[in-house]
């Protein structure tokens, strides 16, 4: 795993060694006291996982599963998810239907949905509302789709207030790739927002490389501070998966985590393994890595 950044950024750990089961996380969000929900782009609802992390470095501690909540509903290749805290629901959007519906900590829907403007009919088929955030100071839900829209190069970034509107729509543009295609799968784009509620978003932006059987695959991640129009990275991590290196990291969902006994913020991302998919003795994990803030 090669890493430059501008934060620290501890190992990553693989979340089988606390016993969690392989799945195809793609979001994540925090619910407060070391409580974390995620979701799965192959079933609707969400996961809940309790993490700790050491107040000094943010190291994670110790991982515990706490099962799956099922929403009852067909799989709506869920990608994004944001818990309101004074409402006490999540948000989750999913590329199949571009909706972006609400569901009660039970994992039951409650019938709300985010408003999603016309212009989104233009949305690239498995392209879709990949990324959710909500900003609790100011209110607001934040989403973007994993590629500009057909016809575009910019991405938008659609705000909607707590009446579920949209009001405000941002462009940003995403960086140039960098790998070069190898007669497998690439794939590239925004896979998470993250809201830290000073006004700015924190953006990852993905981009992979897969050649047939994995062997020789690479993923790069970036996060971006993106605030006043500039953006200005944060971390860059590039894994790999070959025989002697299987740290390769699809990462989709970032979210804050704890905040150190420092005042420094620490922020968690999580990656898509889709389902521990591997031939023979080689398979993907779901990996767990913290960035921390230099100071």
């Amino acid at each position: 795993m090669l890493l430059t950044y501008a934060f620290l950024l501890p190992a990553q750990v693989d979340l089988s060694r606390w016993g969690v089961p392989p799945a195809d996380y793609s979001g994540i969000t925090a619910l407060g006291n070391g409580l974390y929900a995620l979701v799965d782009d192959k079933q609707t609802g969400f996961a809940l996982l309790s993490v700790a992390q050491d107040s000094l470095t943010g190291a994670v501690t110790d991982v515990v599963y706490g099962g799956f909540r099922d929403a009852g509903e067909e799989s709506r290749d869920c990608e994004g998810i944001a818990f309101v805290p004074d409402w006490q629901t999540l948000f989750i959007s999913g590329e199949r239907d571009q909706q972006i519906l609400e569901y009660s900590l039970s994992g039951a829907p409650t019938g709300r949905r985010l408003s999603v403007p016309e212009g989104f009919s233009r949305i690239l088929p498995n392209y879709g509302f990949e990324a959710l955030a909500y900003d609790a100071v100011s209110g607001r839900f934040w989403a973007t789709t994993e590629r500009p829209l057909r016809g575009d190069s910019l991405h938008l970034l659609v705000a909607f207030d707590r009446n579920l509107q949209p009001v405000d729509t941002l462009c940003y543009w995403p960086e140039p790739l960098s790998f070069s295609a190898t007669g497998g799968t690439v794939v590239s784009g925004i896979s998470a927002l993250c809201a830290p509620g000073d006004g700015s978003l924190l953006v990852l932006e993905r981009e992979a490389n897969i050649p047939a059987g994995y062997l020789g695959a690479r993923c790069r991640c970036r996060v971006f501070r993106y605030a006043g129009g500039k953006k200005t990275e944060l971390a860059d991590i590039t894994t790999r998966f070959t025989l002697f290196d299987h740290s390769f990291a699809n990462y989709e969902g970032l979210c804050p985590g704890i905040r150190l006994s420092d005042g420094r913020p620490t922020y968690l991302l999580i990656s898509d393994s889709q389902h521990g998919y591997g031939i023979g003795p080689f398979r993907l994990r779901d990996w767990l890595t913290v960035i921390i803030p230099a100071r």
